[in-house]
This record gives C-alpha cells, sequence and structure tokens, in this order.
C-alpha cells in the first residue's frame, strides 16, 4: 500500500508528457492509398539502414541528428516529435507524390531493460512503474521498493539518473511514474536477500551487477 511518510521524496505535479523520439530509436510505416502499386512502393523496404524484425517488417534507425533515410522519400526527420507527430510528417511527405496516401507510423523499439531481467516490451500505453514492477518481481519478497534506482536517456546522449521509492504515493505525481521506451530499472534486493545467497551463481550475479549497469548503458 502506498503511503505518505513524515520524510518523503517531494514531487511537482506534471501532466503526461508523451514520448518524444530519440536517436537510436526504430521506427517503421506502412503507405496505404487506392493506387495499392505505389502504396506498395513508398512503404517501408530494406536498405542500409534497416533492421528486420521477426515478423518481416522493416525498421528504421534514427541517426544521432533525428534523420531516418526511406527509400523514395530519402531524408526525414522524426527526431524529438511524438509518434503522432511523426506520422503527422511522414504522411505530408508522402502526399506529395500519393495525394489519397494515409499513413501508419510506428516506434518498433517499444521496450525498457530491467538489470539482471533483460529487456521488456513496454506493452501498453502509460506503463507505469509499478506495472514494471509487477512485470519483473513475481513473487520476490525481497526487492528494496525503496531505492529503485531508474536510468533514462535524454535526446543529447546523457543519462538521467534518479532514485525513486516506490512506497511514496507523490510517485504517482512525478515525470517518472510512467515508464519510456529505453528506461534502465535497477530493482535492488534488501540487505536481508544477501545473506540469502546459496549459491555460487547467485554470489557471482550479486557482485557483476554493477558491471552489468555500466556495459548497458555503453551499448544503449
Amino acid at each position: 500500500m502506498l503511503q505518505n511518510y513524515a520524510v518523503k521524496q517531494q514531487w511537482n505535479p506534471v501532466s503526461y508528457d508523451y514520448y518524444k523520439l530519440h536517436p537510436n530509436d526504430y521506427i517503421t510505416y506502412s503507405v496505404y492509398s487506392t493506387d495499392q502499386e505505389a502504396a506498395r512502393l513508398f512503404s517501408a523496404s530494406a536498405d542500409q539502414s534497416a533492421l528486420a524484425s521477426p515478423e518481416q517488417t522493416v525498421s528504421y534507425r534514427i541517426f544521432p541528428d533525428g534523420s531516418v533515410d526511406l527509400p523514395f522519400i530519402g531524408k526525414f526527420y522524426p527526431g524529438n516529435k511524438t509518434v503522432s507527430e511523426a506520422e503527422v510528417l511522414l504522411r505530408a511527405k508522402v502526399r506529395e507524390y500519393i495525394p489519397d496516401a494515409e499513413v501508419r507510423l510506428v516506434l518498433s523499439s517499444e521496450f525498457f531493460y530491467v538489470i539482471g531481467g533483460g529487456r521488456v516490451p513496454v506493452y501498453k500505453n502509460r506503463m507505469t512503474l509499478y506495472q514494471a514492477l509487477a512485470a519483473y518481481s513475481g513473487k520476490n519478497p525481497n526487492l528494496d521498493k525503496k531505492h529503485v534506482r531508474l536510468i533514462r536517456p535524454q535526446n543529447d546522449g546523457s543519462f538521467l539518473v534518479k532514485t525513486l521509492d516506490l512506497r511514496q504515493a507523490s510517485i504517482i505525481e512525478s515525470e517518472f511514474y510512467y515508464i519510456r521506451p529505453n528506461d534502465i530499472i535497477y530493482f535492488p534486493e534488501t540487505n536481508k536477500s544477501f545473506f540469502q545467497l546459496t549459491s555460487v551463481p547467485d554470489f557471482l550475479g550479486f557482485v557483476m551487477m554493477p558491471v552489468s549497469v555500466l556495459l548497458l548503458i555503453l551499448n544503449l
């Protein structure tokens, strides 16, 4: 249960801010038109910047300058725009060639990362920290909910690092309540759990945790 402690984190209430596309995000899109052949040509197709997904769709990486190279369209700048804003801009570009075109653009790299838990899909809009905790923790009673670490990539390539107390009701009002794509979360275990390490692999995992955090940040 969330509580109001005498000494607590103070958060300024903020309205929900839709995610803006970052460098190294991947987007994919489809074009629809009464001219089906033209729509097929302008829909996402493979090139050197593309990444094929398991569903055989093709995604395009956003470069550090906020651009992607799209077939038949050329340079397109979705960086620092919401998915909806980028979709509107792409639709306008495609309609220069196909007047009745409709465009559907999505973020195909919509994942966050849990240290020790791997890559996790952002499976719904406005996914919260508590839903991320539930997806990761299962029935582990030893998670330290008072010192959850959130590492959030910024558009300039830096990282914002926050330590969050999930017992506090005020967290719901903060800008960190909702999970963002590419967030890195570390759910630590309580000191009690250290004395419950019962095997060499458990101990090695505990010791290697800081190294895992560093490598994940460097890979991003």
